[in-house]
């Protein structure tokens, strides 16, 4: 058996809790948000003077693509970032991979910040823009940037206090 480090087990079993975590909770939040946007765009319709037999397709297509757009904006967007801080943590891959994954972690933060904008657009009361809804997916998304920046941060003056190895000639 080769010798591997702690790290690597730790990082192994962070990954595999995320991923579950992530297939336990989405089924019901998929659920939650198929319901909430269904019932908004029902509620607007009915509101506006729409019969209810012709609401009701409208409001079951708006309600699968809110929860569509909710899963892309936070818990599967949430998940990746968590992936892919363990992942530069732990320096798994090579330096090519280490830049890819850096460039994942922002690509991943505005794939978030306007899937969650839009879908905040679809179901609010207030008609702000969507803009506005989009900036304040951005502040949301940027705030869980800021702290899976911290824990890189942290990592990497943990990596360089450690003594090196010297090898002998």
């Amino acid at each position: 058996m080769q010798n591997v480090k702690i790290g690597t087990w730790i990082s192994a079993i962070l990954i595999i809790l995320t991923i579950f975590l992530f297939l336990f909770l989405t089924p019901g939040a998929i659920n939650f948000w198929y319901k909430q946007g269904a019932g908004h765009s029902f509620g607007v319709q009915v509101g506006a003077g729409i019969e209810r037999e012709v609401a009701r397709p409208k409001a079951f297509s708006d309600g699968t693509r809110y929860a569509i757009l909710m899963v892309f904006g936070f818990p599967l967007p949430l998940m990746l970032l968590i992936l892919i801080t363990i992942c530069i943590i732990s320096c798994i891959g090579s330096k090519t991979i280490q830049v890819f994954l850096k460039i994942a972690f922002l690509v991943v933060c505005i794939i978030g910040a306007i899937c969650l904008g839009y879908a905040q657009n679809m179901v609010s009361w207030v008609d702000t823009g969507l803009l506005s809804k989009v900036f304040s997916a951005s502040i949301i998304w940027l705030f869980f940037a800021v702290i899976a920046g911290f824990f890189i941060f942290i990592s990497h003056i943990v990596n360089r206090a450690k003594p090196k190895k010297i090898k002998n000639i």
